[in-house]
């Protein structure tokens, strides 16, 4: 048995995965599906963790105001912002987002993560 208010990442037996469907408007190539799972929110609503996957995936990404830690598990991501600077990450690396990113996200293949989302 495991121990109360410990949540893993290793199975997600439990957790129904949420698929969705990216906006037409901040797409920019790639296949417009995701797919969640959520393992834990805050009571409060501002703080969100669990897994994210996605396929060859590229969009218009604005933090507002959010900050996001991620951990690549699988795949490649890169991270334009709106000056062309660019970031890349691949399986085993760690980021934050911070609160003010705005550029692209764009996953050079299938994409899974660890996050951390806090929505002030």
């Amino acid at each position: 048995m495991s121990a109360h208010n410990v949540m893993s990442f290793d199975d997600l037996s439990a957790v129904k995965p949420q698929v969705e469907a990216t906006r037409d408007e901040i797409m920019l190539g790639g296949n417009p599906q995701s797919t969640t799972w959520l393992i834990s929110e805050s009571p409060d609503g501002k703080m969100f963790t669990g897994i994210w996957q996605s396929d060859r995936f590229h969009i218009r990404l604005r933090q507002n105001g959010e900050t996001e830690y991620c951990h690549i598990l699988e795949g490649v991501v890169r991270l334009t912002d709106s000056e062309g600077n660019i970031s890349t990450f691949s399986a085993g690396q760690a980021f934050t987002l911070g609160p003010d990113f705005d550029g692209e996200w764009e996953s050079l293949g299938r994409v899974r993560k660890h996050f951390v989302v806090y929505a002030p």
